[in-house]
Order: structure tokens, then C-alpha cells, then sequence
């Protein structure tokens, strides 16, 4: 886990400057009572959106690599037409029915 986390460490620390620098002007405006101007800045929306893509490529990626390991999701199921018999049987979400 030491190489992952330092380039994931790595990677975060180049965000540090602009970082303060914004946390800086933040509080300025503040200081202003402008507390609107730094929301605009920050793009809530956008934000929002970057971290729900980022969940979903995360949960994709890991369900990809489980799917090396374990058998999650078969297209041999779907392409013979027993989707429902896959359902039921439990395999997907490994409960195995007798």
C-alpha cells in the first residue's frame, strides 16, 4: 500500500498552493461581508458533479477488477436468455441457493 498512497499523496500535495491561496481570498471576502462571491468561485455545481463521476469510476473500476477474481456478472447468462434465472439463483450477489 506505500506506492499507492505516496502518489496518491504526491498527486493531492500539488493542490496544496492554489489551496491556501483560496482559503486565503475566502477569507478576505469575508472580511468584505462578500460571502457570495467565493460559493461562484468554488463552482458547487461542478464540484458536485466531479465527485459523483469520481464514484462512479471508482465503483466501476473495482466492480471490473472483483469481476477478475470473482464471478460477478456473466454474459454467457444474458446472451442464453436466463437473465431471470441468474437473478433468482443469487450468484450476482453471492448467496447461492440449494
Amino acid at each position: 500500500m506505500r506506492a499507492p498512497a505516496e502518489q496518491f499523496l504526491t498527486l493531492r500535495a500539488l493542490g496544496a498552493p492554489p489551496v491556501i491561496v483560496a482559503l486565503a481570498a475566502q477569507a478576505a471576502f469575508r472580511g468584505f461581508l462578500d460571502t457570495r462571491t467565493p460559493l461562484y468561485a468554488v463552482g458547487v455545481r461542478d464540484a458536485a458533479l466531479a465527485t459523483v463521476t469520481s464514484e462512479y469510476l471508482t465503483a466501476f473500476i473495482l466492480l471490473w477488477k472483483l469481476n477478475n477474481e470473482v464471478d460477478l456478472f456473466s454474459w454467457n447468462i444474458i446472451e442464453d436468455g436466463g437473465v431471470i434465472r441468474y437473478l433468482k439463483s443469487g450468484h450476482w450477489c453471492g448467496i447461492h441457493h440449494i
